[in-house]
């Protein structure tokens, strides 16, 4: 058995979660409770031009929607996102059954496996959303997905994570230098990344209120679709969108902030 000591342990375990389902801490999102099943193509149809290697979100109305994403080697990889009930909806259990029955449900996705092979396994994640309730106690920080993960539909979760680690670094290197390793450290860390979580909350449980349209949000004002912009690719930090989520709130029903992720600090 080898033992490691060290001042300061970064959890970047990822989705593994490691810390906080040792400590008891994930609580998943009541409100995304979603499944995916995903498989491999190759073959399939690429859009001509810049758009080759674009990432593509295919919605299904109240239902969920399909992730397209064009690999190298002549790969796409291709989901599908729903809730567990419409899914597995009695029919059958076979997750290669219930892809190509979903297939058929959006036509722009048939269009392009059709002259794809499908190749390896069908692969299935459950309930993937969950904040975790704390950042860090005194010599553990959460960085990334094992801090917490919002479903992915607009991939920001990748620029997040990213932008966590930039941030707790900022934070540890003068903790490490000072010989301060206690969780009131990364206070601040727990709430810049608690604002920039909630922000991306707001904007994918508005994609799923069936009442709501990006069209009708950007034709209420200007600043709208850069602010938009700003959220979708993640730019979230340090930054406040009242007036878009004031107008966001006219068209979907946005959640009320949790206050998940801070950091738990001694008495």
């Amino acid at each position: 058995e080898l033992r490691l000591i060290a001042p300061l342990v970064v959890d970047a375990s990822g989705r593994d979660c490691f810390a906080a389902i040792r400590e008891q801490w994930m609580e998943r999102d009541p409100m995304l409770r979603k499944i995916s099943i995903w498989t491999y193509y190759k073959g399939a149809m690429r859009d001509p031009g810049l758009d080759e290697g674009a990432t593509t979100v295919a919605y299904l109305p109240g239902k969920g929607w399909f992730w397209y994403i064009p690999l190298s080697g002549d790969v796409v990889s291709v989901g599908i996102v729903a809730e567990h009930e419409y899914l597995y909806d009695g029919s059958t259990k076979d997750l290669e059954e219930i892809f190509s029955r979903e297939i058929k449900n959006n036509a722009w996705i048939e269009r392009h496996l059709a002259t794809g092979e499908q190749f390896g396994e069908y692969f299935v994640t459950g309930e993937f959303s969950y904040r975790n309730k704390f950042c860090a106690v005194d010599g553990l920080v959460l960085a990334g997905d094992a801090l917490g993960f919002i479903d992915p539909v607009f991939s920001s979760g990748v620029f997040l994570a990213l932008k966590s680690g930039v941030m707790l670094a900022d934070v540890a290197d003068p903790a490490l230098r000072e010989g301060d390793l206690s969780a009131s450290r990364f206070e601040d860390y727990g709430k810049r990344m608690r604002d920039s979580i909630e922000t991306m909350r707001k904007i994918v449980y508005a994609f799923y209120d069936e009442n709501f349209s990006f069209k009708d949000l950007i034709m209420k004002g200007d600043q709208m679709r850069s602010d938009l912009t700003d959220c979708l690719v993640g730019n979230v930090d340090d930054k406040e969108f009242a007036e878009l989520f004031e107008a966001m709130s006219e068209l979907a029903e946005l959640p009320e902030p949790i206050e998940h992720g801070l950091a738990k600090v001694s008495a």
